[in-house]
């Protein structure tokens, strides 16, 4: 069964794993020796560095994609510096911590909202938010409602009782970025 509108029944949200990188990591290990192995790793990973495309390094014999767009939005969204752990949303350490190449610099909302799908969603909404294609911004409700970030700037609010969603005009136009967190706020509850 799906989700109840207006329950959202979340266990605590966490920040989103690189696992790609310890990929690209292990894959450059394989037939080769301790010694080559080290060497590899030193060569693909610069650890002070504050983005995927200047903290892992392509393995020998092939390149980064030049393409602009979501791609390019993601190799250069910031990360934490190396060795940060993973918070929960309440800003407590996640218990494991072992399996992560990097942590994302990512805001999570001080509710308990933003799970793992809900990452790259906002992802995905902040790259339209920054290159202002507001109207690319939408995302679908457990119940199939269409929540438009372009309606929200409008001053539009969603309004949920029971499994009925409906917008209601209950502010003045804003395009602000708080006004912005605030709709994926809405988005993670109910999506």
């Amino acid at each position: 069964m799906g989700k109840q509108l207006g329950k959202t029944g979340r266990k605590a949200g966490s920040a989103v794993l690189l696992a790609f990188a310890a990929v690209v990591l292990m894959l450059s290990r394989m037939e080769t020796s301790l010694a080559e192995t080290e060497e590899t790793e030193a060569s693909m990973v610069y650890r002070e560095e504050n983005t995927i495309r200047l903290r892992f390094r392509p393995p020998k014999g092939f390149s980064r994609s030049q393409e602009e767009g979501f791609g390019q939005f993601v190799r250069d969204y910031p990360l934490l510096p190396e060795g940060s752990p993973i918070l929960l949303y309440n800003g407590q350490v996640r218990g494991q911590q072992e399996n992560h190449a990097a942590v994302f610099d990512m805001k999570l909302s001080d509710r308990d909202l933003q799970q793992c799908a809900d990452s790259i969603m906002r992802m995905y909404a902040e790259y339209y938010w920054k290159t202002e294609q507001y109207d690319k911004i939408q995302f679908h409700f457990v119940n199939g409602f269409l929540c438009s970030y372009s309606k929200w700037q409008q001053g539009y609010r969603v309004s949920v009782s029971e499994n009925q969603v409906q917008w209601v005009k209950r502010a003045a136009t804003d395009s602000s970025w708080e006004s912005f967190e605030k709709y994926l706020d809405t988005v993670f509850a109910y999506a």
